[in-house]
This record gives C-alpha cells, structure tokens and sequence, in this order.
C-alpha cells in the first residue's frame, strides 16, 4: 500500500493540525447556561466564546452536539479581555497559575491562533484516540481539543473514503494500538494513507451525489443523518475509485 498512490499528506499539503490545550479545562470549557449567563451580563464576550467540541463528539461522518463552548483568550486578544471573563477566570487563578508555559494567568495554554482559520472553516476531523472509525465534516467552524486533529479541506469525498473499510483496515495496521485494542492515529500515521487518483464520470457522480445526500442527512439531525450516510457509503462502495491502496 506504501507503494503506489498519493499519500494523504500530499493531498492535505502537509496540513494535518491538531487542535488546542487549555492547560485547565474546568476554567475554560463552559456550558450552554454558563455561556448565556456571561453574555447577559456582557454582550462584548461574545467575540471571545467559540463554539467546541473534543474527541468523544466526533461520529462517524459528523459531531454530536456538545453544548461546549470554549474561552478564546490568546496573547493577542487578552489585552482588553472583559471584565465579566476575568471574573469567571479569577476562580481559578491559583490553578491557572500553576500550568506549564509562560502564558498570562488569564490565557490558553497552547491556544493554537496560527489555526485560527482552520478552526474557523470547513474541515474534517478526527480524535487522536479511536476505538471505532468516526471521521468527520464540520462545515460550521468549531474550535476542537488537543486530542482532535483537523484536515483543513471541504472534500465530502475524501471524508468517505477515509470512512471506509479499506482505509480502516490498513489504519488498523500501521498506527500503534492502545490497551483495549483502541488506535493511536497520530498524523505520522495518518499521512502515510495513499490513494489511488483516477478521475472518472463515475467518481464525478459519486461526488454530486454524496454533495445531495448530504444535504439531505442533515436536514434529518444528527443521529438519523448519519444513519442516511452511513447507508450511502454501503450503497456506493463500488464508486470510490480513489480509494486506500492495497
């Protein structure tokens, strides 16, 4: 498989990021109520509260919905940080204090802003840890943990194939196990996936119509749109041409 087709890296341009560390997630992470309570008090946060999700939101084809949302606070934002988000972080000082790194108290540890664009467009991502195959398209610009890495490309059709028996049988075995039989799919593993390009009217097809089912999955919900791509992927096995390397 290592011999013949165009590795994933090559595909992504070497653009395989991973996803960013707050050092202290209590202090960071807030939910859905936290959320509107801040922003009632301080409509001016809403700049720094971004949408979030990590590794056990992702399925197979798309992200559950977490009610997560994430504190932004970066070098190059904290400076007029508003009061409201202080005084959220300053219950936790003593922690924040005490991390790795020399970031500001007040500050994510490893806020990865050189991603900020990537985090903010279409992507596919994938948890570092799996125990199933769950890659998939987040076309809204959520921000994700340390433990989620990001293909920065809008490609439903590579999505599939990645998706698919071939890819997770060769996964399967190049990338290190974990106790329990779980993989480890760090992007040195991940990179070395190859594909065969032949560009044809029949993947042309499969194109445009995974594009429809898509739009059509979605309007269904998560749990029952994914259950209708699922079903897709089955159907159109046959029309992957640019599918793993064997």
């Amino acid at each position: 498989m290592e011999e013949a087709g165009l590795p994933l890296e090559r595909y992504v341009e070497g653009k395989i990021f991973r996803g960013l560390i707050t050092g202290l997630n209590e202090a960071f992470i807030i939910d859905d109520a936290t959320r509107r309570e801040i922003l009632s008090q301080d409509r001016s946060c809403a700049k720094y509260i971004r949408p979030f999700a990590v590794g056990k939101d992702i399925r197979r084809w798309t992200l559950a919905s977490s009610q997560r949302w994430i504190i932004y606070v970066t070098p190059s934002n904290s400076k007029k940080i508003p009061d409201t988000l202080l005084r959220h972080l300053l219950g936790f000082k003593k922690q924040l204090e005490s991390r790795a790194n020399a970031q500001e108290w007040y500050e994510l540890q490893q806020p990865q802003e050189k991603y900020i664009s990537t985090f903010e467009a279409p992507k596919i991502i994938y948890q570092e840890i799996a125990t199933y195959q769950s890659f998939a398209y987040d076309p809204t610009g959520i921000y994700v943990n340390g433990k989620v890495f990001m293909l920065p490309c809008d490609d439903l059709y590579l999505l599939a194939i990645l998706n698919s028996a071939p890819a997770w049988e060769y996964l399967s075995q190049i990338c290190s196990k974990m106790v329990g039989g779980a993989l480890a799919m760090q992007a040195v593993y991940l990179s070395k996936l190859r594909f065969q390009m032949q560009r044809s009217r029949k993947e042309a097809n499969c194109r445009s119509s995974l594009k429809s089912v898509w739009k059509a999955a979605m309007s269904l919900g998560v749990n029952n749109g994914s259950q209708k791509l699922i079903s897709w992927h089955t159907d159109s096995t046959e029309l992957i041409l640019r599918a793993p390397c064997k």
